[in-house]
């Protein structure tokens, strides 16, 4: 892949044409002098980080919201060619999740993922963490963060992906990495099942308090079995609690009708004292009584006693009559009763007879949910025996597989010794030019921890320390990747001009050189945006020639400058925020 040029819809936009190989700069530069370096207006805003993110854009990169609000209309085309096939990319700031590639239009994944196919020789295992988005600022490094680190990318988001991406473009074993990777996370995920299970409340009572689970799944089937067997002989009565109340209904008029024969019984007994206890009283008996007292009763006096002794008798002879009748009626009556008690008690014998073995349909279901109930903790409680035996299993292998693949690793380390210096010796042999006295080189070494890391991987030079030796490792570090071209079909890299500010003048000049020599000898194309007072900190390194050579001319490609929005890259000022 090599970029050919960068463009716009709008007139006020400065078009870019890249060099074929070699360098192509874009240089910022400053026409207040009298303003300091430090001061926003000079060299920041003129857009030479702005074209990086454009190109990102143009490559299928995320939406940009500062994009979409401060560029409404605006639509930029990336010119590039893969091989010797020639490709038109456009897309516009307000439809940005499609983009026109030769004039088809393709959603933003599926363009991504036909990149991928021409550029990247991605094999089947990682296929999410090695994609064209997550490879490609390896060779367009976008903001701060992606100068911190040369083995870092803001698209990195762990350790194994970092891992990954760089043994892929340098062309080392990957099949290692993804091995232990997967181990880990499988591990871990094992781990977390079980301490996620350990949460439920009722697994919980097995740590938290002293139950035996074997014990408890055996206690839990035997009363399932029981329930099981109580459900199996169940006779359910759809009007059991009609029959009941109808039973007790008639539990209630049979007890009164028992009181109501108490109190027959009781009346009769009553009548029949009473009749027994009558005694006649003649009228020879009061006479006796009064005999004394007969010489103060008259003639006419005894006669009437006489009366009073008939009056009596009809009195009496009338209670007994009256009695008798209401004996004879209590009599008919309590017969009645009698008859009524015994057909009652018929009735609810056959209804408890009825109810006896049966039940509701309601204690029925709920015979059947406490059965269920019991029965889901006992399957609970035997799939996490079951699922705990097998992750205890699994993690043994695990480790075990652990072992093994550290033996291979070590295997592959020492064997692979010779034809692994082939793809990394270059960034050391780049380091010399820079460092002559300092050791430098790619560190690899058997990372034996249980974590997804197979490899302790570095980018080193042991020089005295300064702010621009890690400037100096990413350069050569990116060149390396560039040249040696394993498994990608990029020709280019481009870097900001934050990478060259901190890096010593002389070691500076060095860089420009290199990046010049090889990328010709190579047939690639370094890209940088670079600020002019960064290039004339140079000239004391170089001839006028040979700093004519290398930093006017066709070497670069644009100028940016701050006098005006129309020296800047877009001819008008807008205040972008896009990162």
């Amino acid at each position: 892949m090599r970029l050919i040029k960068i463009s716009a819809n709008k007139p006020s936009f400065k078009t870019v044409y890249f060099n074929n190989s070699g360098l192509s700069l874009i240089v910022g530069v400053r026409t207040a002098h009298d303003v300091p370096e430090a001061d926003d207006r000079s060299y920041n805003g003129v857009g030479k980080s702005l074209l990086a993110e454009i190109v990102h854009f143009c490559l299928g990169s995320n939406s940009n919201l500062a994009f979409q609000n401060q560029l409404l209309e605006w639509e930029f085309t990336l010119d590039f060619e893969i091989g010797q096939t020639y490709f038109i990319a456009t897309r516009t700031t307000s439809k940005q999740k499609e983009i026109s590639l030769n004039g088809k239009v393709y959603k933003i994944k599926a363009y991504n993922e036909f990149l991928e196919k021409l550029i990247f020789a991605t094999p089947d295992i990682g296929t999410e963490a090695l994609s064209f988005r997550s490879l490609i600022p390896r060779f367009i490094r976008r903001g701060n963060f992606d100068y911190n680190d040369p083995k870092v990318t803001s698209s990195d988001r762990e350790p194994y992906t970092v891992l990954l991406r760089n043994f892929f473009l340098l062309g080392l074993e990957i099949g290692l990495i993804e091995k232990k990777y997967n181990l880990r996370r499988r591990q871990t995920e094992i781990e977390e099942f079980e301490k996620n299970f350990k949460r439920d409340p009722f697994i919980r009572e097995y740590y938290t308090g002293n139950k035996d689970a074997t014990l408890q799944a055996k206690h839990l089937e035997e009363q399932v079995h029981r329930l099981e067997s109580d459900l199996s002989n169940f006779q359910v009565a759809e009007d059991f609690y009609d029959i009941e109340r109808e039973a007790n209904r008639l539990n209630k008029e049979l007890r009164e009708l028992k009181n109501k024969q108490v109190i027959i019984e009781n009346a009769l007994n009553n009548i029949e004292k009473s009749l027994s206890s009558r005694q006649d009283l003649s009228k020879n008996k009061i006479l006796g009584l009064y005999n004394e007292l007969i010489g103060a009763f008259k003639e006419e006096t005894l006669k009437r006693l006489s009366d009073v002794e008939d009056f009596h008798e009809r009195l009496i002879q009338n209670r007994v009559a009256r009695l008798g009748q209401e004996r004879m009626k209590l009599s008919a009556e309590l017969r009645s009763t009698s008859d009524a008690i015994k057909y009652a008690n018929t009735q609810v014998d056959s209804k408890l007879a009825y109810l006896s073995n049966k039940r509701a349909l309601d204690q029925y279901v709920s015979v059947s949910s406490q059965r269920s109930e019991l029965l889901g903790k006992l399957h609970k409680l035997q799939d996490y025996q079951r699922l705990l035996q097998k992750s205890r299993d699994d993690l043994v292998h695990i480790r075990r597989d652990f072992a093994e693949e550290t033996i291979k690793t070590n295997l592959y380390l020492q064997d692979s010794e010779t034809s692994r210096n082939k793809h990394i010796s270059l960034f050391a042999d780049l380091s010399k030019t820079f460092y002559p006295d300092a050791p430098a080189g790619i560190t690899i070494d058997n990372n034996q921890g249980e974590n997804k890391v197979r490899f302790d991987f570095d980018v080193r030079i042991e020089a005295d320390g300064s702010d621009g030796i890690n400037n100096v490792k990413i350069f050569c570090y990116d060149l390396s990747v560039l040249i040696l071209g394993n498994n990608h079909n990029v020709n280019f890299i481009w870097h900001d001009s934050r990478l060259f500010s901190d890096i010593d003048p002389r070691q500076r000049a060095t860089l420009f050189k290199v990046a010049q020599e090889f990328c010709s000898r190579y047939g690639k194309q370094y890209i940088a945006t670079v600020n002019q007072d960064q290039l004339d900190a140079l000239r004391g390194e170089f001839s006028d020639t040979e700093f004519a050579a290398l930093f006017s001319g066709e070497n670069v490609v644009l100028r940016l400058k701050d006098d005006g929005p129309e020296s800047k890259l877009l001819g008008i000022q807008v205040d972008m925020h896009y990162q």
